[in-house]
């Protein structure tokens, strides 16, 4: 069972903290729009330094978007298609370096392609708190629950299990907003208890 807890930490370590990108700001939500991003809500994490390398793959194309919250002033930069190739002219695809971020920056990270558009916002820890929900109350027992929410179905069965968990603990986490059922039964984290569950992690 500890394997499972150590992947769930390590899962939301890099997950970041989910934010709707509707509730972002203008500035941010015509930079998503312009590089074809349609997810309802995207991951934000804070840091000081960032890669603009992205990930890319056969179809793919990376890019990274820098955005200036005071000015509203953007730059994008793209990748070859197909990612990395030793030939070839400067691309962020051969950038090897970590870029501190400006007070006011913001990087989106990300690639687009015949599988859609993945991104990814980095934001300086100075001035993230705007863009991110705040804290929630919950019990540990409920943090339990959300944490293993985050598991494929699998795993979050077995956790389950292990914390006999009841169904009147999952309806009330749905009542809360943080878990969604849908018509088959299927149990899904919202937006909120992304957030819910990665604020518990921290």
């Amino acid at each position: 069972m500890r394997h499972l807890i150590e992947q769930l930490e390590r899962i939301m370590e890099a997950r970041g903290t989910e934010v709707l990108v509707k509730e972002l700001p203008d500035v941010l939500r015509k930079a998503l729009k312009d590089v074809g991003y349609r997810s309802r809500d995207i991951a934000v994490v804070p840091q000081a330094m960032v890669s603009l390398n992205p990930y890319a793959g056969d179809g793919e194309r990376g890019f990274a978007v820098l955005v200036n919250l005071a000015t509203g002033a953007t730059k994008t930069v793209q990748g070859d298609w197909g990612g990395y190739s030793p030939v070839g002219g400067p691309s962020i695809d051969r950038d090897r370096g970590d870029h501190p971020l400006p007070r006011d920056g913001v990087a989106i990270v990300g690639s687009s392609g015949g599988r859609g558009t993945y991104a990814t916002i980095y934001v300086h820890p100075d001035s993230v708190v705007p863009l991110l929900p705040g804290d929630v109350e919950m019990s540990e027992r409920e943090a339990g629950i959300l944490r293993s929410m985050a598991m494929t179905s699998s795993y979050r069965k077995e956790l389950f299990a292990d914390m006999k968990v009841q169904p009147g603990e999952v309806d009330a986490l749905i009542e809360r907003g943080w878990i969604a059922r849908n018509k088959a039964g299927a149990l899904s984290l919202t937006t909120a208890g992304k957030n819910a569950a990665a604020s518990a992690h921290k």
